[in-house]
């Protein structure tokens, strides 16, 4: 009986590291995204600032406005640097929460494994216990000579 209740009390702590587990990946996975859209508004704010010199420039700019846009187009292509560090830190993130998370699944499963077997052990030994009773009773039943009809 203890073994069976230790073996449902790990159970239940492993599907909670496995729930906790899936909302650490849940969060990864969202702070991903996050860093990955704002990757792609960094970069499509570079390329609008390239294309807004470009059109600038075919009509003739002033110098300081020239290295205004210079000095802006640099700024963003250092965050674009930047936020590219951040998506792959954020993609190892989610691999490792990913993996914790499968692991946690794993040992989900196997103490559900183990549980049912365990169930099914101690239902196999009630039955045999029952077996046993019925058998001596109808062993003594015969012996006292009373006959049982079903």
């Amino acid at each position: 009986m203890a073994q069976f209740d230790q073996l449902q009390l790990l159970a239940e702590l492993a599907d909670e590291r496995s729930e906790l587990a899936l909302r650490r990946l849940a969060a990864a996975r969202q702070a991903l995204g996050s860093a990955r859209d704002q990757l792609n508004t960094l970069t499509q704010y570079g390329s609008d600032y390239h294309a807004r010199l470009g059109h600038e420039a075919s009509g003739g700019i002033r110098s300081d406005m020239l290295r205004n846009y210079q000095g802006f187009i640099s700024n963003v292509a250092q965050a674009i640097v930047q936020q590219k560090t951040e998506v792959a830190r954020r993609e190892d993130a989610c691999r490792n929460a990913e993996n914790l998370w499968r692991e946690a699944r794993r040992q989900l499963e196997s103490f559900k494994t183990l549980t049912q077997r365990e169930q099914a052990r101690r239902r196999a030994a009630e039955e045999r216990t029952q077996q046993k009773s019925d058998d001596e009773f109808a062993a003594r039943s015969g012996q006292f000579g009373l006959r049982t009809t079903i």
